[in-house]
């Protein structure tokens, strides 16, 4: 990933300082398991722990010689062990420290992506916490449904982020293993050197591999990616789409002094929540990497590494650099609650439109009155259209308008009644129910 969208804890963790520090942490605790049973001389390991230096360009300057990174790490790392060089690496296969090694670094992404994820986890909640009862239209297909609270929908959010964690936490745990099996994964050292390195390393062994470990755990680790990025670019975009100028109920925060436009002084563009949905395309397309790399020829081919050195670590920086501005977008989030108030009487009363059907239908069978409910949802769909149409209150539209029997609607219900249904609070009794499923306490108005 690019400088600009890097963390610095995550561009440091996977620095090639830190990836060739690792390596060499693998190859010490191979040589440590080896010793402690006898199959290299005692002190080997505290000389080589003693001993090995190297240096990022030196490294990469033989690689360039040779074209195998590996290769390039042991030579030179060899070359400032003196007596002890030839222990070195002895009886290993390239992906025997490449794959452990991995296997450290994600683990310790994973720890800070998910310290990251319940930061968000904290931001959401108390977002919800505060706006449970700031009343706010619901849209579907982008239209006016239903009244919600600003809370409700959050929760909504951080009910996603909640399932994606789950997702990326068994990701990060299954791709934490690691292995010394050897060339063709029937070992060259014993198995149990592969245990011992595994658990001082605090990383699982797998039942089987070939050269390398299969890619299906580092696939569910790439989809969980995906999975979260997504849910983040839905938090995005809803809040995007509040920020356009003739809805104006949410506006993501901004720093002092920062511009829009380059050419037009008025513009607010909502650029951190863009930023995190395009980068979200990225982590998406990236999953299809992680799938792809599953296929690999016989017992290992080059494609898979290549490709998986590039999209790995892409996900990975762009995930804890996407998590980073969606905690801060939350914790400063502009919510205009007059606006909300405003917006959700945009249709005249309309949105209580299936109170209101439901309740006349009720009515109808009540008083034997022949209407059908198809009937009555059309007559209500008329006056509804009249009224969004004309800018008139949807009951009078009505009031003015006989059933489709010629019945007046005084006949079948009070217009008392129906005004009592377009109470906002009626639609949101179970409200509290919800929250409590979050361990929020909250209690809804009781109406009119």
């Amino acid at each position: 990933m690019i400088e600009r969208y890097t963390p610095a804890d995550m561009s440091e963790l996977w620095s090639d300082q830190s990836k060739f520090n690792t390596w060499l942490e693998v190859e010490i605790e191979t040589l440590t398991a080896k010793e402690n049973v006898g199959l290299t001389s005692r002190g080997v390991t505290a000389l080589t722990r003693e001993r090995a230096s190297f240096t990022v360009e030196d490294i990469l300057v033989r690689d360039r010689e040779i074209e195998h990174d590996l290769q390039a790490f042991v030579d030179v790392v060899r070359k400032s062990l003196g007596c002890v060089a030839s222990r070195f690496h002895e009886d290993m296969t390239s992906f025997d420290v490449v794959d452990t090694a991995q296997a450290l670094l994600l683990k310790r992404s994973g720890e800070l992506i998910l310290a990251r994820v319940g930061k968000l986890k904290v931001a959401l909640r108390r977002l919800a916490e505060k706006h449970a009862l700031t009343l706010r239209v619901g849209r579907t297909h982008g239209v006016h449904g239903e009244p919600i609270t600003f809370g409700f929908e959050v929760l909504n959010w951080l009910h996603m982020i909640c399932q994606a964690e789950e997702l990326l936490e068994t990701g990060f745990r299954l791709v934490a293993v690691g292995k010394l099996s050897g060339a063709m994964g029937v070992y060259t050292l014993d198995p149990d050197i592969e245990e011992a390195v595994c658990h001082d390393l605090g990383l699982s062994r797998p039942k089987i591999t070939t050269q390398i470990l299969s890619r299906t755990a580092h696939a569910q680790l790439f989809s969980a990616m995906g999975v979260i990025a997504s849910v983040l670019d839905k938090i995005a975009q809803d809040i995007r789409s509040a920020q356009r100028i003739e809805v104006s109920e949410l506006e993501e925060p901004r720093k002092e002094g920062q511009k829009g436009s380059s050419a037009m002084p008025h513009k607010r563009n909502p650029v951190i929540c863009e930023r995190i949905s395009g980068l979200a395309r990225v982590l998406r397309n990236n999953a299809g990497v992680g799938l792809e790399n599953i296929v690999t020829w016989d017992e290992r081919d080059i494609a898979q590494s290549s490709a998986e050195r590039v999209a790995m670590v892409d996900s990975l920086c762009g995930l804890a650099y996407i998590l980073d501005r969606m905690i801060w977008v939350i914790e400063g989030l502009k919510v205009n609650a007059g606006k909300m108030l405003e917006n959700l009487g945009l249709t005249q009363g309309c949105i209580y439109s299936q109170a209101i059907k439901t309740h006349l239908v009720m009515q109808a069978r009540e008083q034997g009155v022949d209407l059908d409910p198809d009937a009555i949802y059309g007559y209500i769909q008329s006056c509804a259209f009249s009224a969004m149409a004309e800018r008139l209150w949807l009951l009078d539209v009505m009031e003015e308008t006989d059933l489709p029997n010629r019945l007046p609607l005084s006949a079948l219900t009070s217009r008392e009644a129906l005004d009592a249904l377009t109470d906002p609070w009626r639609n949101l009794k179970y409200l509290p129910r919800i929250f409590a499923r979050f361990d929020i306490s909250i209690s809804v108005p009781d109406g009119q």
